[in-house]
């Protein structure tokens, strides 16, 4: 099967779009990768060999003045589809879909502002954004499919948009090699979030007062990720030791060190850095919004959401319970591996993929649950 993708290279989408076309490529199929934005050759290596890349650096439809490069953009991936001979096109935008598309087309609801403004400033979305909104809608309504990370995710689609996800299939990661000398989570020495800063949404100002609040029995924090944003976002932390973006190496160093992954986000509809850090062996600390509770109820800790007290004192309590900790991280783990795989993911993706083309061969229908019937 010929399979064309959209990706960008903000926030974990790069990352889910090279995971799940790795494994793609490796069953056999031909991808190729349009990027909106302009990849770097190190990021542009990060595909496997033979996959085809190609980019226009435009602005992505969230982005202030998009309209313009939306018509140009979308005029492009419909002649790259035609022009590449796609049998189906997988989208991880919104706005694009409603191009001219002879063949079916997926789209994926990786995340939305409209879910954002209500989920992290507690207000509906300015009049400012209705243009958004209505493209959004448009892109909904003509893909084939939509597919959402999280039930939490497709309901925020039906709130705002009128319609859910027909298919819920969780993202997945390449799982690291077992290591038998880790130590367990209570032996480790760092206490760590990784997140885009400047992205009101992860919360990492008030995990900066969470930690300041703590006085002189604060833990150290460190921060990987950056601080600065591509429409001039930009937060300064007091409290926590910010180390800006890091190679994928140094990452996972960074995780494998880690006795505490905390992550303060208040509207992330799934969130692959706590599963990078749960597949390490980190316990987890999460805000108890939605998406988090779904794929971690029971595998860690909550704190109530956007409470910076209430977090500062989940995290002391949880420091000072070794065989808690640990018992925790196990759990964690066990979920990542057995649940949010890049295999799993991509058995549910290659299944979609086939019965909206047709196509027969290896791959089996979601038979636990995780169709959505819903949405329309």
């Amino acid at each position: 099967m010929r399979i064309l993708l959209t990706t960008d290279l903000v926030g974990g989408v790069w990352r889910y779009t090279v995971t799940l076309v790795r494994e793609l490529a490796a069953r056999g199929h031909d991808c190729a990768v349009a990027v909106v934005g302009d990849p770097d050759p190190e990021r542009a290596a990060e595909l496997p060999p033979g996959v085809e890349l190609m980019s226009r650096d435009l602005r992505l439809e969230w982005m202030p003045g998009a309209a313009s490069d939306l018509e140009v953009g979308t005029e492009w991936l419909s002649g790259l589809a035609r022009g590449w001979k796609a049998d189906l096109v997988h989208f991880n935008h919104f706005a694009y879909a409603i191009g001219e598309y002879a063949v079916p087309v997926v789209v994926v609801a990786h995340t939305d502002v409209r879910s954002w403004f209500v989920d992290v400033r507690g207000i509906e979305a300015p009049p400012e954004w209705d243009q958004y909104t209505e493209l959004v809608r448009r892109g909904l309504r003509a893909a084939d499919a939509v597919v959402a990370p999280t039930a939490y995710q497709s309901g925020r689609l039906a709130q705002h948009y009128g319609r859910t996800a027909a298919m819920v299939i969780h993202n997945g990661i390449h799982m690291p090699a077992p290591d038998p000398a880790s130590p367990p989570a209570s032996d480790r020495p760092l206490l760590l979030v990784a997140a885009r800063a400047w992205d009101e949404a992860k919360g990492i100002a008030m995990l900066d007062e969470a930690v300041d609040l703590l006085g002189s029995d604060a833990p150290t924090v460190h921060l990987v990720g950056p601080t600065e944003g591509p429409a001039g976002e930009r937060i300064r932390v007091r409290n926590l030791v910010p180390h800006g973006e890091v190679p994928g190496d140094a990452m996972a160093r960074f995780y494998d060190n880690a006795a505490v992954y905390i992550s303060p986000s208040n509207y992330e509809p799934f969130g692959l850095t706590p599963l990078e850090a749960a597949a390490h062996g980190c316990t987890l600390l999460l805000s108890a919004i939605g998406s988090f509770r779904e794929l971690w109820n029971e595998a860690a800790t909550f704190f109530e959401p956007q409470s910076p007290a209430d977090l500062g004192v989940r995290l002391m309590n949880l420091l000072e319970d070794p065989a808690a900790m640990d018992a925790q991280a196990a759990e964690g783990r066990a979920r990542a591996r057995s649940l949010y795989t890049a295999e799993r993911m991509t058995d549910r993706y290659e299944a979609l993929y086939r019965r909206l083309t047709g196509a027969t061969g290896a791959g089996s229908a979601p038979a636990d649950g995780q169709a959505i019937r819903t949405g329309s």
